[in-house]
């Protein structure tokens, strides 16, 4: 007889012995793939992200939900991300790598790092994306080496900063 471990909706479950996440055996995972393990659910990742966009676009016709690359970076959930219509906010270049090899379009890939080089600055000015500027040394670098619709103006009122 099974009994449901209650995590947000059965997410896991003990059926004879044996843990269940979303519906498929752990221990048939571990056998298959070894431990250590992660194991995340696509179906509560996707359903997440249609209940978030389906609250805003309520009250906001117009928005675009940014999901953090830096939240999890991996090929498998971008692509669930990509295909839910989420729009994409990274911070290094090698983000934006994972970020255009998981299918994303450029125009759907917003890069805002922090304190970066001119290096990585080229790499994302080379890949299309939108460069989020937050310094007046970025803005100068970028001035005539990019189209003005690739750029995007980061402004910090100082109220509770504490960062960089």
């Amino acid at each position: 007889m099974s009994q449901p471990i209650l995590l947000r909706e059965r997410l896991l479950e003990r059926r004879d012995g044996v843990l269940y996440f979303d519906g498929i055996s752990l221990v048939e995972l571990a056998s298959r793939f070894k431990t250590p393990l992660y194991v995340l659910s696509e179906s509560r990742i996707r359903s997440n992200y249609r209940r978030l966009a389906e609250a805003f676009h309520k009250r906001y016709e117009k928005m675009k939900i940014y999901y953090a690359a830096k939240a999890n970076s991996n090929i498998s959930i971008l692509k669930i991300m990509r295909d839910e219509g989420a729009f994409l906010d990274v911070v290094s270049s090698g983000e934006i790598y994972l970020a255009l090899r998981s299918g994303f379009e450029p125009e759907r890939i917003l890069y805002t790092g922090t304190s970066v080089g001119e290096e990585e600055l080229d790499y994302a000015i080379k890949s299309n994306v939108t460069i989020n500027v937050d310094s007046l040394c970025q803005m100068e670098y970028l001035l005539g080496k990019t189209r003005p619709n690739l750029v995007s103006v980061r402004v910090n009122p100082e109220i509770g900063s504490g960062h960089h």
